[in-house]
C-alpha cells in the first residue's frame, strides 16, 4: 500500500515511519571488493523476476489461476471476509493500493493459499471454505461470504458509508467518493438505483484501470519467470560492455537501447536519482538488471546462506530487522519491488522518466531505490483463530541514491 493523497518519503510505504524506528542502518564499505564479484554478485542464487503485462480477466477469479501477482486498481482478497482499515501513520487516510503477490506454500497447512499485499500477509489453509482443494480451481462457494461487508467501490477497503442517490455504491471516505463520481459513477448511478446492484460502464472502468486516478494506481498483472542464469547473464553482460565500447567509438549514444526494452539504462539511472556512480554497489545493481530492464519486482524467498536482495546502493540498509510478532522467528527476506515500477505509475499524470526524476529533488514525491519485504518463515498465524485477518509483515524502504548523497552531504 501507499499515501497518494501526501506522497512524502515518510509515507511511501505502510507503516514506513515505525519500521525506521525499530530497524537501523548502517554504511557497508564496497570499495575493496573485486569488480567481477560485483557484477555477478548472488549470481548462483535461484531469483524469479515480475514483469507487467496486460491485466488479465483471472485477476479476479480463482487464485489457482494466478502465476503471480497485480498491480494497482484494488487488491483482490483472498479472504472474501477480509474487513480492514489501511491508514496511513502519517496523515491518517486510507494508503492507496500499490501491489500483490500469490505465493503459496505447501508448508505449514495453514498457508497453503498464500498472498502478500503491501506489507500485509493473508492466507488460508489447502481445506477451506473459499476455494478447492483439488484440481476443480473454479469452485468457490459463495454461500460463506458475508454480504454485509461493504467495501469501497473505488480502492476496495472497508467502507463506512454508501452514495446518498442509490445507497449501492459504497465508499470509504469523501475524497474516493469524490474521485469515483469524477470517474463515471455520476453517469452510472441511475442504472444503479434501477438494479440495486453497482454498476460500472466498461469504458469507465477501463479508463480508471489503465489510467488510474489520485487514489488508484494503473492496474497491471505481474508475470513470473526465473532471472537469466549467471553464464547466460555474463554473456549478455560481455556484449553489453562491447557494444558500449563501439558506440562510445562511433560517437553513439551509449544508452541507445536496441533490444525494444521500454526502460533503457539511462532511464533507469535517471530514475534512480544518480549522478554518475561511484558507488560499486550501484555498479553491480545496474549490471544485474541489464539482464531483464524492465523487472519490476525480485522474489527468492527465505534464503538463509546469503543476502538475496538486490540493493541500490551501499548505505541505507536494516540491521535489526524485526521478528515475527508471534513465533519470535527472525524476517527474512522474501521479495523486493525494484524502481522500474515507478516508470509505470503515471503520477500525477506523467508517465515519463524525466518529469519523474525533476521532481525529485523536491522530496515530496512517491519514490524508492528499493522496497525489501522481510516475512515470517513460519507464516505462522500469530496465535489468531480468524483467518480473514491480514498479518502485518516488515518493510525498508532503500532511498534513491542521490536523495542518500544530499543526506549524507547535510549530516
Amino acid at each position: 500500500m501507499a499515501d497518494k493523497s501526501e506522497v512524502t518519503p515518510d509515507s511511501v510505504v505502510l507503516e514506513e515511519a515505525s519500521a525506521h524506528e525499530d530497524a537501523s542502518f548502517e554504511p557497508t564499505n564496497y570499495e575493496d571488493e573485486d569488480d567481477e564479484d560485483l557484477e555477478l554478485e548472488g549470481g548462483d542464487m535461484e531469483v524469479e523476476l515480475g514483469f507487467l503485462g496486460e491485466k488479465e480477466a483471472h485477476l479476479y477469479g480463482p487464485f489457482g489461476e494466478w502465476d503471480g501477482g497485480k498491480v494497482g486498481g484494488s487488491p483482490v482478497w483472498l479472504h472474501p471476509n477480509t474487513h480492514v482499515d489501511v491508514k496511513c501513520s502519517g496523515c491518517d487516510k486510507n494508503m492507496s493500493f500499490l501491489l500483490q503477490i500469490y505465493c503459496p506454500l505447501d508448508h505449514p497447512e495453514q498457508a497453503f493459499h498464500r498472498s502478500l499485499a503491501r506489507t500485509f500477509r493473508s492466507q488460508l489453509p489447502q481445506d477451506n471454505l473459499y476455494y478447492a482443494n483439488h484440481e476443480d480451481i473454479n469452485y468457490r462457494p459463495l454461500d460463506h461470504v458475508n454480504k454485509s461487508l461493504h467495501r469501497c467501490a473505488l480502492c476496495g477497503l472497508k467502507a463506512t458509508f454508501s452514495c446518498s442517490a442509490c445507497h449501492v455504491a459504497h465508499y470509504c471516505s469523501k475524497e474516493h467518493q469524490k474521485d469515483h463520481w469524477k470517474h463515471g459513477h455520476k453517469q452510472d448511478c441511475p442504472q444503479c438505483l434501477v438494479t440495486h446492484e453497482l454498476f460500472e460502464d466498461v469504458a469507465h472502468a477501463t479508463a480508471l484501470e489503465d489510467n488510474g486516478s489520485k487514489f488508484l494506481f494503473p492496474e497491471y498483472a505481474i508475470h513470473i519467470d526465473p532471472e537469466p542464469a549467471t553464464t547466460e547473464a555474463k554473456m549478455m553482460h560481455d556484449f553489453e560492455q562491447a557494444q558500449t565500447s563501439r558506440r562510445v567509438a562511433t560517437n553513439d549514444d551509449v544508452f541507445t537501447d536496441d533490444s525494444a526494452i521500454d526502460i533503457s539504462q539511462k532511464d533507469l539511472s535517471s530514475l534512480l536519482g544518480s549522478s554518475p556512480a561511484v558507488d560499486k554497489t550501484y555498479l553491480a545493481f545496474l549490471t544485474r538488471v541489464a539482464m531483464a530492464k524492465d523487472q519490476v519486482l525480485r522474489y527468492c524467498r527465505w534464503n538463509i546462506e546469503q543476502d538475496a536482495v538486490l540493493w541500490v546502493h551501499s548505505t541505507d540498509r536494516p540491521t535489526d530487522v524485526p521478528v515475527c510478532a508471534g513465533c519470535g522467528e527472525p524476517r527474512l527476506f522474501e521479495f523486493q519491488v525494484m524502481p522500474q515500477l515507478l516508470y509505470h505509475l503515471k503520477l500525477s499524470g506523467e508517465d515519463s522518466i524525466e518529469s519523474l526524476a525533476a521532481t525529485n529533488a523536491g522530496k515530496h514525491e512517491l519514490d524508492w531505490g528499493t522496497l525489501v519485504v522481510y516475512t515470517c518463515p513460519n507464516s505462522c498465524s500469530q496465535g489468531r483463530h480468524d483467518s480473514a485477518e491480514l498479518i502485518e509483515e516488515f518493510v525498508w524502504r532503500q532511498t534513491p541514491l542521490e536523495q542518500r548523497e544530499e543526506e549524507q552531504r547535510l549530516e
